[in-house]
């Protein structure tokens, strides 16, 4: 008799829930509607839309000025209807600078690939360069070595020449020691 039903007891944790539940919710759908912000240069101005991508190019941010213009053009695509003059106009200028942009962004990619295959070349050149000096200097002393080389190979020529002169009257000698002359012995005695 003192029991309270079963549904009663869990009353708050069901309002509770609820709420979380709910406040979720408009939480996720404002969420969604702030990620879609309009962009910084929508005027009705159009002198405002060009100056803004004209300060985004200024400052070689291609990717922001093109993402800029996208942001426009999904805006007035979505937001006003093409029998607008304006907003017409404002989505034929922001296709036109887009596709400009890709240009310029597709210009400035070649640049640097450019730039760098230059100066990678650059370096290649600067390293031939230097192996071109190094080989020289060592050609240099190669030669050196072989000019020694020959002075030294006439000097070895020159002394085996000498060697042969002294050979020669090595045998000389020993000829006229070995076989005497009979008259000199005669002579001696």
């Amino acid at each position: 008799m003192g029991a309270k039903p079963v549904f009663k007891r869990y009353k708050n944790i069901v309002y509770l829930t609820g709420c979380i539940v709910s406040g979720l919710f408009l939480f996720s759908c404002q969420h969604t509607t702030l990620s879609r912000s309009t962009p910084t240069s929508i005027d009705r101005n159009e002198k405002k839309y060009l100056m803004a991508t004209r300060d985004l190019v200024l400052k070689k941010d291609f990717e922001a000025a093109v993402a800029e213009n996208q942001r426009i053009l999904e805006y007035y695509s979505q937001t006003a209807d093409m029998n607008d003059v304006v907003s017409s106009n404002y989505a034929q200028n922001a296709e036109i600078i887009s596709e400009l942009l890709a240009r310029v962004m597709e210009a400035e990619y070649r640049e640097r690939t450019l730039s760098r295959i230059i100066e990678f070349n650059e370096k290649q050149v600067k390293t031939l360069t230097l192996s071109s000096e190094f080989f020289e200097n060592k050609t240099g002393v190669l030669e050196k070595k072989m000019e020694d080389m020959d002075r030294l190979s006439g000097k070895v020529k020159a002394l085996e020449k000498e060697k042969e002169m002294l050979q020669q009257q090595i045998d000389q000698l020993k000829k006229i020691d070995l076989n005497p002359d009979p008259g000199s012995k005669q002579a001696a005695e």
